[in-house]
Protein backbone atom coordinates (compact mmCIF):
# COMPACT_ATOMS: atom_id res chain seq x y z
CA UNK A 1 0.00 0.00 0.00
CA UNK A 2 1.35 3.35 -1.02
CA UNK A 3 0.23 6.56 0.78
CA UNK A 4 0.92 9.86 -1.02
CA UNK A 5 2.01 13.04 0.74
CA UNK A 6 0.87 16.17 -1.08
CA UNK A 7 3.69 17.96 -2.91
CA UNK A 8 3.90 21.75 -2.70
CA UNK A 9 1.47 23.61 -4.96
CA UNK A 10 -0.24 20.38 -6.10
CA UNK A 11 -3.49 18.69 -5.23
CA UNK A 12 -3.79 15.10 -4.03
CA UNK A 13 -5.59 12.64 -6.22
CA UNK A 14 -8.91 11.43 -4.89
CA UNK A 15 -7.29 8.05 -4.39
CA UNK A 16 -4.40 8.93 -2.14
CA UNK A 17 -3.92 5.28 -1.07
CA UNK A 18 -2.57 2.97 -3.71
CA UNK A 19 -2.43 -0.84 -3.29
CA UNK A 20 -0.17 -3.15 -5.18
CA UNK A 21 1.16 -6.70 -4.84
CA UNK A 22 4.66 -8.03 -4.91
CA UNK A 23 4.71 -11.68 -5.95
CA UNK A 24 7.25 -14.33 -5.04
CA UNK A 25 9.88 -14.84 -7.69
CA UNK A 26 8.69 -11.66 -9.43
CA UNK A 27 11.12 -10.49 -12.08
CA UNK A 28 9.30 -7.41 -13.41
CA UNK A 29 8.95 -4.05 -11.70
CA UNK A 30 5.47 -3.27 -10.50
CA UNK A 31 4.45 0.19 -11.70
CA UNK A 32 2.07 2.50 -9.87
CA UNK A 33 1.09 5.64 -11.81
CA UNK A 34 -0.09 8.63 -9.81
CA UNK A 35 -1.10 11.95 -11.41
CA UNK A 36 -1.22 15.27 -9.53
CA UNK A 37 -2.82 18.49 -10.71
CA UNK A 38 -1.39 21.87 -9.80
CA UNK A 39 -3.83 23.98 -7.86
CA UNK A 40 -5.08 27.42 -8.85
CA UNK A 41 -6.33 30.27 -6.76
CA UNK A 42 -6.71 33.99 -6.26
CA UNK A 43 -4.70 36.65 -4.44
CA UNK A 44 -6.54 39.73 -3.16
CA UNK A 45 -4.48 42.72 -2.11
CA UNK A 46 -6.03 45.15 0.36
CA UNK A 47 -4.26 48.49 0.78
CA UNK A 48 -4.83 50.43 4.02
CA UNK A 49 -3.45 53.34 6.02
CA UNK A 50 -0.87 52.16 8.55
CA UNK A 51 -2.28 54.27 11.38
CA UNK A 52 -5.93 53.70 10.53
CA UNK A 53 -6.69 50.35 8.90
CA UNK A 54 -10.26 51.46 8.24
CA UNK A 55 -8.92 53.97 5.74
CA UNK A 56 -8.72 52.11 2.42
CA UNK A 57 -6.33 53.47 -0.18
CA UNK A 58 -7.44 53.74 -3.79
CA UNK A 59 -5.07 54.20 -6.73
CA UNK A 60 -2.02 52.22 -5.59
CA UNK A 61 -0.45 50.19 -8.43
CA UNK A 62 1.19 46.75 -8.17
CA UNK A 63 3.00 44.20 -10.30
CA UNK A 64 2.93 40.47 -9.47
CA UNK A 65 5.65 38.01 -10.60
CA UNK A 66 5.88 34.22 -10.20
CA UNK A 67 8.80 32.23 -8.83
CA UNK A 68 10.45 32.20 -12.27
CA UNK A 69 10.39 36.01 -12.41
CA UNK A 70 7.70 36.12 -15.07
CA UNK A 71 4.99 38.74 -14.78
CA UNK A 72 1.76 37.22 -13.54
CA UNK A 73 -0.34 40.36 -13.46
CA UNK A 74 -0.63 44.10 -12.79
CA UNK A 75 -3.38 46.15 -11.23
CA UNK A 76 -4.57 49.21 -9.33
CA UNK A 77 -6.49 49.25 -6.06
CA UNK A 78 -10.15 50.24 -6.38
CA UNK A 79 -12.35 52.44 -4.20
CA UNK A 80 -12.31 49.72 -1.55
CA UNK A 81 -8.52 49.66 -1.59
CA UNK A 82 -8.51 46.21 -3.25
CA UNK A 83 -7.03 44.51 -6.28
CA UNK A 84 -7.55 40.85 -7.26
CA UNK A 85 -5.14 38.61 -9.18
CA UNK A 86 -7.15 35.60 -10.40
CA UNK A 87 -6.46 32.18 -11.98
CA UNK A 88 -3.02 31.97 -10.47
CA UNK A 89 -1.24 28.63 -10.33
CA UNK A 90 -0.19 27.82 -6.81
CA UNK A 91 3.27 29.27 -6.41
CA UNK A 92 5.33 31.74 -4.39
CA UNK A 93 4.84 35.19 -5.87
CA UNK A 94 6.56 38.54 -5.50
CA UNK A 95 4.41 41.66 -5.24
CA UNK A 96 6.00 45.04 -6.01
CA UNK A 97 4.37 48.40 -5.36
CA UNK A 98 5.01 50.50 -8.47
CA UNK A 99 2.98 53.63 -7.71
CA UNK A 100 2.14 55.10 -4.32
CA UNK A 101 -0.29 57.80 -3.30
CA UNK A 102 1.26 61.25 -3.01
CA UNK A 103 0.85 61.56 0.75
CA UNK A 104 2.13 58.06 1.53
CA UNK A 105 5.46 56.31 1.67
CA UNK A 106 6.02 53.45 -0.79
CA UNK A 107 6.83 49.94 0.30
CA UNK A 108 10.39 49.88 -0.95
CA UNK A 109 10.90 46.12 -0.66
CA UNK A 110 8.97 43.53 -2.73
CA UNK A 111 6.56 41.42 -0.71
CA UNK A 112 6.66 37.61 -0.97
CA UNK A 113 3.26 35.89 -1.09
CA UNK A 114 2.81 32.11 -1.11
CA UNK A 115 -0.38 30.85 -2.73
CA UNK A 116 -0.86 27.20 -1.76
CA UNK A 117 -3.54 25.01 -0.21
CA UNK A 118 -4.73 21.40 -0.08
CA UNK A 119 -7.91 22.34 -1.92
CA UNK A 120 -8.27 24.06 -5.25
CA UNK A 121 -9.46 27.67 -5.84
CA UNK A 122 -7.95 28.95 -2.65
CA UNK A 123 -8.37 32.72 -2.04
CA UNK A 124 -5.55 34.46 -0.22
CA UNK A 125 -6.13 37.99 1.08
CA UNK A 126 -3.05 40.04 1.87
CA UNK A 127 -3.38 43.34 3.73
CA UNK A 128 -0.58 45.80 3.06
CA UNK A 129 -0.15 48.99 5.04
CA UNK A 130 1.16 52.30 3.79
CA UNK A 131 2.65 54.79 6.22
CA UNK A 132 1.39 58.27 5.58
CA UNK A 133 4.02 60.90 4.90
CA UNK A 134 4.64 62.86 8.10
CA UNK A 135 5.76 66.30 7.01
CA UNK A 136 5.57 67.70 10.50
CA UNK A 137 7.90 69.27 13.06
CA UNK A 138 7.75 69.48 16.83
CA UNK A 139 9.68 72.05 18.86
CA UNK A 140 10.02 71.61 22.63
CA UNK A 141 11.19 74.52 24.79
CA UNK A 142 13.22 73.83 27.96
CA UNK A 143 14.99 75.74 30.69
CA UNK A 144 18.81 75.77 30.58
CA UNK A 145 19.35 72.38 32.26
CA UNK A 146 16.26 70.79 30.63
CA UNK A 147 14.50 70.02 33.89
CA UNK A 148 11.40 72.01 32.96
CA UNK A 149 9.47 72.74 29.79
CA UNK A 150 8.60 76.38 29.16
CA UNK A 151 5.18 77.71 28.26
CA UNK A 152 4.66 81.03 26.50
CA UNK A 153 7.69 81.27 24.20
CA UNK A 154 6.65 82.84 20.89
CA UNK A 155 8.26 81.94 17.56
CA UNK A 156 7.81 82.82 13.93
CA UNK A 157 8.31 80.29 11.14
CA UNK A 158 10.44 81.30 8.17
CA UNK A 159 10.91 79.45 4.87
CA UNK A 160 13.85 79.73 2.52
CA UNK A 161 12.67 81.37 -0.70
CA UNK A 162 16.18 81.40 -2.12
CA UNK A 163 18.69 78.61 -2.71
CA UNK A 164 20.94 76.65 -0.39
CA UNK A 165 23.90 78.74 -1.56
CA UNK A 166 22.03 82.04 -1.37
CA UNK A 167 19.27 81.62 1.24
CA UNK A 168 16.45 84.12 1.61
CA UNK A 169 14.29 83.29 4.63
CA UNK A 170 10.86 84.92 4.80
CA UNK A 171 8.08 84.66 7.37
CA UNK A 172 5.41 82.08 6.49
CA UNK A 173 1.91 83.58 6.46
CA UNK A 174 -0.24 82.51 9.44
CA UNK A 175 2.85 81.27 11.25
CA UNK A 176 4.08 84.61 12.62
CA UNK A 177 3.19 84.03 16.30
CA UNK A 178 3.48 80.40 17.34
CA UNK A 179 3.34 79.93 21.12
CA UNK A 180 4.55 76.96 23.16
CA UNK A 181 1.71 75.23 25.03
CA UNK A 182 1.50 73.98 28.61
CA UNK A 183 3.98 71.23 27.71
CA UNK A 184 6.40 73.70 26.11
CA UNK A 185 5.57 72.33 22.64
CA UNK A 186 4.82 73.75 19.20
CA UNK A 187 3.78 71.16 16.58
CA UNK A 188 3.15 71.91 12.91
CA UNK A 189 1.81 69.35 10.42
CA UNK A 190 1.51 68.97 6.64
CA UNK A 191 4.20 71.51 5.84
CA UNK A 192 5.25 71.89 2.20
CA UNK A 193 8.65 70.47 1.32
CA UNK A 194 11.48 72.94 1.91
CA UNK A 195 14.04 74.45 4.27
CA UNK A 196 12.72 76.25 7.34
CA UNK A 197 13.83 77.95 10.53
CA UNK A 198 12.21 78.95 13.81
CA UNK A 199 13.08 82.40 15.24
CA UNK A 200 12.15 83.20 18.83
CA UNK A 201 10.48 86.62 19.03
CA UNK A 202 9.44 86.58 22.69
CA UNK A 203 10.98 84.61 25.54
CA UNK A 204 8.96 82.93 28.29
CA UNK A 205 8.39 85.11 31.32
CA UNK A 206 11.57 85.43 33.37
CA UNK A 207 13.88 84.09 30.64
CA UNK A 208 16.34 85.61 28.18
CA UNK A 209 15.40 85.93 24.53
CA UNK A 210 17.45 83.75 22.16
CA UNK A 211 17.12 84.70 18.49
CA UNK A 212 19.46 81.98 17.24
CA UNK A 213 17.80 80.42 14.13
CA UNK A 214 16.68 76.80 14.58
CA UNK A 215 16.91 75.23 11.11
CA UNK A 216 15.22 72.09 9.77
CA UNK A 217 14.19 70.51 6.45
CA UNK A 218 10.86 68.98 5.43
CA UNK A 219 11.46 66.26 2.82
CA UNK A 220 9.12 64.69 0.26
CA UNK A 221 8.96 61.22 1.82
CA UNK A 222 9.47 62.11 5.47
CA UNK A 223 8.12 59.31 7.65
CA UNK A 224 8.24 60.89 11.13
CA UNK A 225 7.96 64.28 12.79
CA UNK A 226 11.22 66.21 13.08
CA UNK A 227 12.05 66.69 16.76
CA UNK A 228 13.68 69.99 17.76
CA UNK A 229 14.71 71.26 21.18
CA UNK A 230 15.68 74.72 22.41
CA UNK A 231 16.69 76.04 25.83
CA UNK A 232 16.45 79.46 27.48
CA UNK A 233 18.61 80.91 30.24
CA UNK A 234 16.86 82.56 33.14
CA UNK A 235 17.17 86.31 33.61
CA UNK A 236 18.77 87.59 36.86
CA UNK A 237 16.29 87.90 39.71
CA UNK A 238 17.44 91.49 40.42
CA UNK A 239 17.83 91.28 44.23
CA UNK A 240 17.99 94.44 46.37
CA UNK A 241 15.06 96.06 44.63
CA UNK A 242 16.63 95.90 41.16
CA UNK A 243 14.20 95.17 38.35
CA UNK A 244 15.84 93.51 35.35
CA UNK A 245 15.28 95.38 32.10
CA UNK A 246 12.82 94.05 29.58
CA UNK A 247 14.22 92.31 26.55
CA UNK A 248 14.76 94.88 23.79
CA UNK A 249 12.37 94.85 20.90
CA UNK A 250 13.59 93.94 17.47
CA UNK A 251 15.04 97.09 15.92
CA UNK A 252 13.45 98.38 12.76
CA UNK A 253 15.28 97.66 9.58
CA UNK A 254 17.25 100.74 8.54
CA UNK A 255 16.19 102.51 5.38
CA UNK A 256 18.63 102.95 2.56
CA UNK A 257 20.68 106.12 3.09
CA UNK A 258 20.23 109.01 0.66
CA UNK A 259 22.96 109.76 -1.80
CA UNK A 260 25.26 112.51 -0.47
CA UNK A 261 24.89 115.96 -2.01
CA UNK A 262 27.58 117.26 -4.30
CA UNK A 263 29.98 119.52 -2.34
CA UNK A 264 29.76 123.24 -3.11
CA UNK A 265 32.76 125.27 -4.20
CA UNK A 266 34.25 127.09 -1.18
CA UNK A 267 33.94 130.89 -1.05
CA UNK A 268 37.03 132.99 -1.67
CA UNK A 269 38.52 134.16 1.66
CA UNK A 270 38.58 137.92 2.35
CA UNK A 271 41.89 139.75 2.19
CA UNK A 272 43.25 140.33 5.71
CA UNK A 273 43.51 143.97 6.89
CA UNK A 274 46.99 145.48 7.06
CA UNK A 275 47.81 146.12 10.74
CA UNK A 276 48.31 149.80 11.79
CA UNK A 277 51.64 150.67 13.36
CA UNK A 278 51.22 151.43 17.06
CA UNK A 279 51.72 155.05 18.22
CA UNK A 280 54.99 155.92 19.89
CA UNK A 281 54.59 156.38 23.65
CA UNK A 282 55.17 159.94 25.01
CA UNK A 283 58.53 160.62 26.61
CA UNK A 284 58.33 161.21 30.36
CA UNK A 285 58.97 164.89 31.36
CA UNK A 286 61.26 164.01 34.27
CA UNK A 287 59.57 166.57 36.54
CA UNK A 288 59.21 165.68 40.20
CA UNK A 289 55.73 165.24 41.40
CA UNK A 290 54.27 168.31 42.98
CA UNK A 291 54.69 168.74 46.74
CA UNK A 292 51.51 168.41 48.66
CA UNK A 293 49.73 171.71 49.13
CA UNK A 294 50.17 173.08 52.64
CA UNK A 295 47.31 174.83 54.34
CA UNK A 296 47.96 178.62 54.53
CA UNK A 297 46.56 180.78 57.30
CA UNK A 298 45.03 184.03 56.13
CA UNK A 299 46.97 187.07 57.12
CA UNK A 300 45.84 189.07 60.26
CA UNK A 301 43.45 186.24 61.14
CA UNK A 302 44.02 184.71 64.60
CA UNK A 303 44.18 180.88 64.76
CA UNK A 304 43.07 179.36 68.03
CA UNK A 305 44.22 176.06 69.41
CA UNK A 306 44.86 174.08 72.58
CA UNK A 307 47.71 171.98 73.92
CA UNK A 308 47.84 169.59 76.84
CA UNK A 309 49.60 171.02 79.92
CA UNK A 310 50.67 168.46 82.53
CA UNK A 311 49.73 169.08 86.13
CA UNK A 312 52.14 171.34 87.91
CA UNK A 313 53.62 172.25 84.46
CA UNK A 314 54.09 175.69 82.92
CA UNK A 315 53.37 176.20 79.24
CA UNK A 316 56.19 177.68 77.22
CA UNK A 317 56.70 178.65 73.55
CA UNK A 318 59.54 176.64 72.09
CA UNK A 319 60.17 178.47 68.79
CA UNK A 320 58.62 181.64 67.66
CA UNK A 321 57.01 181.60 64.21
CA UNK A 322 58.57 183.57 61.39
CA UNK A 323 55.41 185.54 60.88
CA UNK A 324 52.94 186.46 63.59
CA UNK A 325 52.99 185.81 67.34
CA UNK A 326 51.95 182.98 69.63
CA UNK A 327 50.41 183.40 73.04
CA UNK A 328 49.67 180.61 75.56
CA UNK A 329 47.86 181.08 78.88
CA UNK A 330 48.23 178.91 81.95
CA UNK A 331 45.53 176.50 80.74
CA UNK A 332 47.37 175.80 77.42
CA UNK A 333 45.10 177.98 75.33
Amino acid sequence: KLVETRPDYYLLDEESNYEFTIEENQTDITEVNITNTRGEGKIIIEKVDADDNDRLLQGVEFTLKNSLGDEAGTGTTDANGKIAFENLPYDTYTLTETKTLEDYLPNAQPIEIELDAEENNHVLTKTIENQKVDRSVQLTKYNANKTQTLKGAIFELQKNKGSSDNPNYQVVTDYEALETDDDGVIKLTDLPVGDYQFIETKAPSGYRLDRTPLNFEISLKQDAAIQLEMTNRKRPSGGGGYTPPEEPEEPEKPTDPKDPEEPKDPEEPEEPEIPVDPEEPEEPTGEDPEDPIKEETPKDTPKEGEVDVPEDGDPEIGEEPKDGTVTVDENGK
